[in-house]
């Protein structure tokens, strides 16, 4: 059992960052989210082992996600992160962010199934530091009842906080940092226009398009429907698959 107290939950259900002059009701009513805070606590602490507990809980406010900072009785930390409604196609978008954070991750000296010697270990094709996942599930009837992504606290500066005290070169710096990483994302092509997929995830009702070998060299991932929000919200209907590069789909992420 988590040991963080978890009397006062509304807070952590609602938006509480703004107000809305227009449709307010409505605006909140797609950012609330009701879940198992205690549950969601515990597979959390579960990740570090038994008799581990977490004992803080901070929310981290987002426009389509709730994200929560939690903190475990040893120290360690992680963010757990819950789809509002307004953050797009039910089930698909946490299967797609998922898998498109794990490609992110893929193969950055991971051995090949089939292979048992250091020659067959695959360097990643991104340099891009993303967070870790460390467990997930897109079903909302799990015990946490709501969709949820578990994942690695990566350590930093947010760039809000420090831009103001900076000067004109250190802002080109960071300005040519922003561009090399959307350079090295636009500069993978993927085989169709959609969101990335792990394929164990994306069931058979869906179109999918395989991933070039030098990609994904043990078949792991797939492209898939697009969980575009604009298009989900406009059309409330499933969007076709055509040409895309890797970047695309990576800006349909719900950060």
């Amino acid at each position: 059992m988590a040991g963080v107290d978890t009397r006062d939950q509304d807070d952590l259900f609602r938006y509480t960052s703004g107000r809305w002059l227009i449709n307010e009701e409505h605006q909140q009513k797609q950012r609330y989210v009701n879940f198992n805070v205690s549950n969601l606590c515990s597979q959390a602490a579960a990740l570090f082992g038994p008799g581990t507990k977490c004992v803080h809980i901070v929310k981290l406010e987002g426009n389509f996600n709730k994200a929560f900072l939690l903190t475990m009785d040893d120290g360690n930390e992680v963010i757990a992160k819950i789809p509002c409604p307004n953050a797009g196609t039910p089930l698909l978008t946490t299967a797609s962010e998922v898998a498109t954070l794990k490609f992110c991750t893929f193969s950055k000296f991971h051995l090949l199934p089939t292979c048992l010697y250091s020659d067959c270990l695959v360097r990643s094709h991104l340099s891009i530091r993303v967070p870790e996942v460390y467990a997930w599930s897109s079903d909302p009837t799990n015990p946490v009842g709501a969709e949820y992504i578990i994942m690695e606290k990566i350590r930093g500066i947010a760039l809000a906080e420090r831009w103001g005290t900076m000067n004109t070169l250190e802002r080109y710096k960071v300005i040519d940092g922003i561009v090399k990483m959307e350079t090295e994302l636009e500069s993978l092509k993927l085989p169709a226009y959609g969101s990335l997929f792990l394929r164990d995830s994306l069931s058979s009702d869906y179109s999918r398009h395989t991933l070039p070998s030098d990609l994904d060299p043990t078949g792991a991932f797939c492209v898939g429907p697009s969980c575009n929000r604009a298009v989900y919200h406009k059309l409330c209907s499933q969007p076709d698959v055509g040409p895309c590069g890797f970047y695309g789909i990576l800006l349909m992420l719900n950060f």
